[in-house]
Order: structure tokens, then C-alpha cells, then sequence
């Protein structure tokens, strides 16, 4: 090409000493060109057409796929892994052979490193020497399956094996030389008219032969490689799943004061490059999410929540059914247990729940006598009984498992959001709420008593019966007057003591800071 021969037709009709007279052409490089051009002639059709068969059975070069396929882009992109394996154990050296499958085509997450690779070989190299090998093996690809140059390659591929790298690069000539990794996948897509599920598993290879280079796990996660067509269907589309939904700890807060709430707002994010799944810890785990998400979701859209709970390795919770309205209550005090322990707020959170928080007026221990069973101080325990209530209203009333540690069943959590739209009715009156729940579940009011105490501290924050800013949430009869200092209760008791008094007085007035 240097010396102005750039055709077929301008090799043909040279004479023999034109191409002598080129530097470093010799006597075997002419041979070759003339077999090579009597093979082509002998294996053109009538129609101008060229049977690469019978080429390269001429001269006696690989052709690959070894049988002749028209499938559509998608089965050719499914086959291109096995073929290129299947190319380079019969043509290519047992070194190349070793570079394609651990470094080349192996997925991220499973690629060997350079010097793994070489302690691979017969006779061990420098990591730079594969380095060098497995650069010369992409760009002989590329050459090969873009450009249709196989001046350097010991086999060829029939022409629709390598119809889809063609279509792609006709595509991508009117994009700029740089492009995102997402656009780059989102391009494939439209070039090829395949949905990019089609073409996950070979993405690595693809990329790898068109940039030249191993792209990290990373930049993978990026483009969103599983398959989300089940995200939109049934009646409540995953797409409007909320994140604080997922087992995403802080992550779906953070993500939600950015403006992404839902599973949907998330991966558009993603495919428009406005987020990238390698961005922050954050995108990563919410990422991670969404795809054990993927693999957990039907092709009717309904998502199965054990399968999700098992590879997220978190508990289901409760652990029976709790469809009936006594079996939600009789769940209640154990389930919550469990979900203390399961995030292990303090070491004795599930102690101050069940032995004093759900526990009646009467019957409560004063914080002081727990602590003294529990080992601490009452202070501790109020503390303690103060963050796992606030932790539970978050969790039962505002439905965020993220940071719960286990996922709660819909049922579960349909009763907790009638609970709290009986509360929110009644004005903070438990007589009255009661009685809105016993209605709407069709119960008796007195099946409800017995559980009234664990409702009422985790919908409000505080133990029943404890006086404070939630005082509408006693008994009306109970209430005083708000401006009646005469009916004040009167400081007897330990109890009133410790419901009325603070355990400790922290003086913030006094500081320049406050």
C-alpha cells in the first residue's frame, strides 16, 4: 500500500520485479501473494461473490464458524465466545490460547492477572511480555471483525460472523472519538436492534476488541447489564419500588435526598449517565440491590421477596403468616425482637422492648429497676428504649427496611399503616384508635388491650402511658386540663417520678454555642 498498490486489482497486474523492487519483499512474500490471488480467483462465483470456503481451503487457513450460520445478531452474539475459543485452539499458539480464555473473555471479577497468567505458560514471561501478547491479540481481532484485515491472522471469519462489528462501526463513525461506557452500551443497542440482555455476556469481549483494552468490573456496572423488562409489569410495576424498600442501609437516604427514590428514578439515572454505579458506596450498594432485585422478579413483574431475602442474605420476617389481624398481634412483640437483635441497636434493645416498652402501665419496671437487672444505669436504658422506638416507627410506620437488616412481609406492613391511619384519625386518643382498629379489623376492642401497649410506644415513640409531649395519647379520661395547675398530678410515686422528671439535666443555655 505504501508503494501505491492499495487494491486487489493493483497487486494483480504488477509485474512480479515491481513488487521484487519493494523494500523487504522477498521471493516467499511473492509467492505467497501470487497463491493468494490465484485462490481468490478460483473461488470467485460467477456472480463476483467469493466462496471462502474453497479460499481458504486454497490456502489452507482456518474459517470459522466451521459451518455457515444466518441466525439474527443475537445468536451470532451468543456464538462469538465459542467460536473465538474454538478459532484459537486450532490456529492460534497454546500461549494466545491461555491469554483469550483467563484474560481476554473472562468476566471481571474472574480475570486472571498478568503474572497468574504467565505462571500459566510453559516457559514463564514478564507480565509486560503478556501484556505485549494479549495487545497484538486484540488488534488482530479488531482488524479483523471491523476492518475485514487479515493480513496478520491465520484464519478468517465468515462474512455475517462479522456483520454485526461492521454495523457498529458504521454506527459509531458519527460519534465523537470519546464516549461514556453507557453510551457506548446504550449505542450497541440501537445499532444492533438487540435488547442488551442479548449481548451481556459477550460485553467484556465486545468492549475489549473495539477499545483495545480490559475494562474493569466497574465500568460494567455502569450500563446495567440485567435485564429490567419484568421491572414494569403487574399492577405495581418494581419501577415505582421505593429503595428504602431494598436492603441498602443509609445508601437509599442519601440517594433520596439527591432526588432518587425509587427503583425507577435510580436506573434512569444510571442509563443517562446522570449516576454511575461506581460513583460512591452509596450508587454501588443500591446497584448491587437492584440486581439480585432483577433475579428475584417474575416475568409478570411480581417479586419473589424470599429469594431476595436468601440472596441478600437477610431474615423474612415475621416468620408465619400474618394475614389475620390476631396473628399480626400476636406477631408483634416477637417479630419486633428479632428485628432488634437482627440490627442490634444496643445489646439489650430487645430486652427494653419486650420487658418494659410493650409492657402495661402496672406491670412496667421502672428504668431504674431494669438497668439494675440488665446491668447500667437507668439514664442508659431510657436512652436505649428512646432510639429502638424511634427505630421501629421508622421501620414499621415509615416502611424503611434499608435499615432494618431483614425485610418485613407486605402484610406485615399493611397492618402497621392502618395502625398508624387509626392513630392519625383519633387525634393521639388510644381509646378512641382502638376502637377505629377493632372496626376495621372486625375484632373485639378487648382482643386489642393486650397489644396496646407495644402499638402505642412504637406509633408515638414513647411507653403507654407516659406522660409528655404525647399526652393526647392516654386515655381522655386520664388527660388534665391544660391550664389547670391544681390538677397536676401530684409526685408520689416512683413511677409518676420517672414520667414526669428527666433523668438528666444537660445544661445547653449556658453555652456560647447554643
Amino acid at each position: 500500500m505504501e508503494s501505491g498498490l492499495e487494491t486487489i486489482g493493483d497487486l494483480a497486474s504488477a509485474p512480479q520485479s515491481v513488487l521484487l523492487d519493494i523494500p523487504s519483499m522477498g521471493k516467499t512474500t511473492t509467492n505467497r501473494i501470487d497463491r493468494a490471488l490465484t485462490a481468490l480467483a478460483e473461488s470467485q462465483n460467477p456472480d463476483g461473490s467469493i466462496d471462502w470456503e474453497a479460499y481458504c481451503e486454497g490456502m489452507d487457513v482456518g474459517l470459522f464458524p466451521e459451518e455457515s450460520k444466518n441466525g439474527s445478531f443475537s445468536q451470532i452474539l451468543a456464538d462469538f465466545p465459542a467460536v473465538l475459543k474454538s478459532a484459537f485452539e486450532i490456529c492460534e499458539s497454546e500461549e494466545d490460547g491461555i491469554i483469550l480464555v483467563n484474560r481476554i473473555m473472562a468476566p471481571p471479577k474472574e480475570r486472571l492477572s498478568l503474572e497468574a497468567v504467565s505462571d500459566l505458560f510453559v516457559e514463564k514471561v514478564t507480565r509486560e511480555r503478556v501484556r505485549q501478547k494479549e495487545a497484538k491479540i486484540l488488534a488482530r481481532l479488531a482488524n479483523a471483525l471491523i476492518h475485514d484485515d487479515y493480513a496478520n491472522m491465520p484464519y478468517r471469519f465468515r462474512p455475517e460472523f462479522s456483520e454485526p462489528w461492521r454495523t457498529a462501526a458504521e454506527y459509531f463513525s458519527k460519534s465523537d472519538e470519546d464516549i461514556s461506557f453507557v453510551d457506548f452500551v446504550n449505542g450497541l443497542e440501537k445499532a444492533w436492534s438487540v435488547p442488551r440482555r442479548e449481548f451481556a455476556k459477550a460485553l467484556p469481549l465486545v468492549t475489549a476488541i473495539i477499545t483495545g483494552e480490559l475494562a474493569a468490573g466497574k465500568e460494567f456496572q455502569s450500563s446495567v447489564l440485567f435485564d429490567t423488562t419484568s421491572f414494569k409489569k403487574g399492577d405495581h410495576p418494581v419501577v415505582e419500588l421505593p429503595l428504602k424498600l431494598l436492603q441498602v442501609h443509609k445508601s437509599a437516604a442519601v440517594l433520596q435526598e439527591q432526588g432518587y427514590a425509587t427503583v425507577g428514578e435510580f436506573l434512569t439515572a444510571i442509563k443517562s449517565g446522570a449516576l454511575s454505579a461506581s460513583d460512591t458506596s452509596h450508587t454501588r450498594r443500591v446497584y448491587d440491590s437492584i440486581r439480585i432485585l432483577a433475579k428475584c422478579t417474575c416475568p409478570d413483574g411480581v417479586v419473589d421477596w424470599w429469594k431476595y431475602t436468601d440472596l441478600a442474605e437477610v431474615a423474612f420476617l415475621p416468620i408465619f403468616d400474618v394475614n389475620d389481624p390476631l396473628c399480626f398481634l400476636e406477631s408483634i412483640v416477637p417479630t419486633t425482637a428479632s428485628v432488634l437483635n437482627s440490627r442490634k441497636i444496643s445489646t439489650h434493645a430487645a430486652d427494653v422492648f419486650t420487658r418494659r416498652s410493650s409492657v402495661a402501665l402496672l406491670d412496667r419496671p421502672t428504668a431504674e429497676a431494669l438497668a439494675i437487672d440488665l446491668g447500667g444505669y437507668g439514664s442508659t436504658i431510657k436512652r436505649i428504649e428512646t432510639d429502638l422506638l424511634s427505630f421501629l416507627s421508622d421501620v414499621y410506620i415509615g416502611q424503611n427496611l434499608a435499615i432494618s437488616t431483614v425485610h418485613l412481609s407486605a402484610a406485615f406492613l399493611m397492618h402497621w399503616a392502618f395502625v398508624a391511619e387509626c392513630f392519625e384519625m383519633a387525634d393521639g386518643d388510644t381509646s378512641l384508635a382502638s376502637d377505629l382498629l377493632a372496626t376495621g379489623w372486625k375484632i373485639e376492642k378487648e382482643q386489642i388491650s393486650p397489644y396496646l401497649p407495644a402499638i402505642v410506644a412504637i406509633v408515638t415513640g414513647y411507653p403507654m402511658g407516659r406522660l409528655g409531649r404525647y399526652t393526647k395519647l392516654r386515655p381522655t379520661d386520664a388527660q388534665s386540663p391544660k391550664n389547670d395547675i391544681q390538677d397536676f398530678p401530684a409526685i408520689q410515686e416512683e413511677e409518676d417520678i420517672e414520667d414526669f422528671a428527666p433523668q438528666r439535666i444537660v445544661l445547653r443555655g449556658f453555652r456560647r454555642s447554643h
